[in-house]
């Protein structure tokens, strides 16, 4: 089983987001750092290169939208925007990427609170990004879903994306790896939630194990505010340890996957 990690909302540097490297780095666990490009600071632009010069295999920048602000009510950044109107943003939000990170920003893209639409997929395309990660629903709705939306070779049916995840996308040059939990339950606020028990997590790990040989794990480290909170990260790295796991970044798992194809 093959397991990826990617911390969402990489902008400054707080006492969270410092904690939580260092628990990755404790265990030697690689973790994909998902940054937004408008509203990272200069000091966590440079404290991430470090890192990254540090462990190169361990740490993958990858862009998370351009300034995570919501476009259209309930759409998030890029849902429901024609695709002139995306390209700006995720143009923009690439440009600064490379600006600050060179050659150390591996081209994946994710959107915030995963909202988009075809039009966002052939954005990424037309700029060359690599990788998509979104979401990989493993509940039978989703499977059924997706099965319907594949035949199709379809990005969307009904309003939901179709997850090509370990797959490369449909008239694109994407590959989609994507996430099949989170440790966040359910979002209260921008800094308030409801964290899944490890006991849920495990449930949660044998389930999606039984759908793919891919797991993704979304973490948000601003809600992460206790200590109890950064606990549980450890928590779930020693279990998914114990069952034997391989730990990758998004960059290795598109190398694994490409040599493949």
């Amino acid at each position: 089983m093959e397991i990826f990690f990617r911390n969402d909302d990489v902008n400054t540097l707080t006492q969270e987001l410092i904690v939580l490297m260092e628990i990755f780095e404790l265990h030697n666990i690689p973790i994909t750092m998902a940054v937004e490009p408008a509203n990272i600071t200069k000091e966590t632009v440079e404290w991430l290169k470090t890192k990254k010069l540090q462990n190169p295999e361990k740490i993958c920048i990858i862009q998370h939208g351009y300034d995570h602000q919501d476009r259209i009510p309930g759409k998030g950044e890029f849902g429901g925007r024609s695709y002139e109107d995306q390209f700006i943003d995720i143009k923009k939000g690439k440009e600064l990427m490379e600006k600050y990170f060179g050659d150390m920003f591996f081209p994946a893209f994710t959107c915030p609170r995963g909202y988009h639409n075809n039009a966002t997929i052939k954005c990424m395309n037309h700029l060359g990004f690599k990788v998509f990660s979104s979401g990989h629903g493993i509940h039978l709705k989703h499977r059924i879903l997706y099965y319907i939306g594949k035949k199709l070779q379809r990005t969307h049916l009904l309003g939901k994306h179709i997850s090509y995840h370990t797959e490369k996308i449909p008239y694109t040059n994407l590959w989609e790896f994507s996430m099949s939990m989170s440790l966040i339950k359910h979002y209260f606020s921008k800094e308030s939630c409801e964290f899944y028990t490890l006991s849920e997590l495990k449930k949660l790990y044998q389930l999606s194990a039984k759908r793919t040989n891919v797991i993704g794990i979304t973490l948000h480290h601003r809600y992460h505010k206790k200590k109890e909170d950064m606990d549980l990260v450890t928590s779930i790295i020693q279990y998914l340890k114990d069952q034997n796991c391989n730990f990758v970044t998004l960059e290795g798992l598109y190398r694994k996957y490409c040599n493949y194809a």
